[in-house]
This record gives structure tokens, C-alpha cells and sequence, in this order.
């Protein structure tokens, strides 16, 4: 098995340069392309609650307990400054966010 190689230079006044290689590069911009549109799920189940009227065998706890999971690594992609995990699942949010709203909102159509 191949391990993978990076390089390191040292530049001026002591710096030191680390150059990613070239399949890290490719794999973090596949990451990035799969993580938005694993965001994008919730978006199916309100296109679902759209059609149908009503929001019948959706679970609120579940959508804010993926919410909440979500958040969570949301913020830690923050703190941590990582992009990658901050784009994947800021979109994941959003559109989690939107189901959240339309099962509360489809619950309340129902009863009336």
C-alpha cells in the first residue's frame, strides 16, 4: 500500500510550506460536492409535505435532533476555521431549517 507523500519547503526568514498532494486535493473538493448534497435531504421530505398537504408521518423530534446535530458540527467547523465542514453543513441547516418550519406549519394546516 502507497502512503501518501507530502512535501515540505522551507521558504524565506525560516517559513515552512506544506504542499498538499494532488489526490487530498481531489478527495477535499469531492467532500466538499457530497456534503452539499447530503445537505439538501431534508429538502426532499418538505417537497413531500408540499404535494401531499400535510405533514403526516414526519417527526418533528427527529428533524430538530438532526438540527441540533447539525449545529453542532456547524460550530465546530467554525471554531475550527475549516471550510469544508463549515459549507456542508451551513447548507444542511439551511435546509433543515426549512423542513423544521414546514412540518410546524403543515402540523398546524391539518388542524384547521
Amino acid at each position: 500500500m502507497r502512503e501518501f507523500k507530502s512535501f515540505i519547503f522551507q521558504g524565506t526568514a525560516g517559513t515552512i510550506f506544506w504542499k498538499e498532494p494532488l489526490l487530498l486535493k481531489i478527495w477535499s473538493r469531492v467532500t466538499i460536492v457530497v456534503g452539499a448534497l447530503m445537505g439538501t435531504i431534508p429538502l426532499f421530505h418538505v417537497l413531500e409535505m408540499y404535494s401531499a398537504h400535510s405533514s403526516k408521518g414526519q417527526s418533528l423530534a427527529g428533524a430538530l435532533f438532526f438540527e441540533f446535530g447539525v449545529m453542532t458540527w456547524l460550530i465546530y467547523g467554525i471554531l475550527k476555521k475549516d471550510r469544508i465542514i463549515t459549507a456542508c453543513n451551513g447548507i444542511a441547516v439551511f435546509f433543515g431549517l426549512i423542513y423544521v418550519f414546514a412540518i410546524i406549519y403543515y402540523a398546524e394546516h391539518n388542524l384547521r
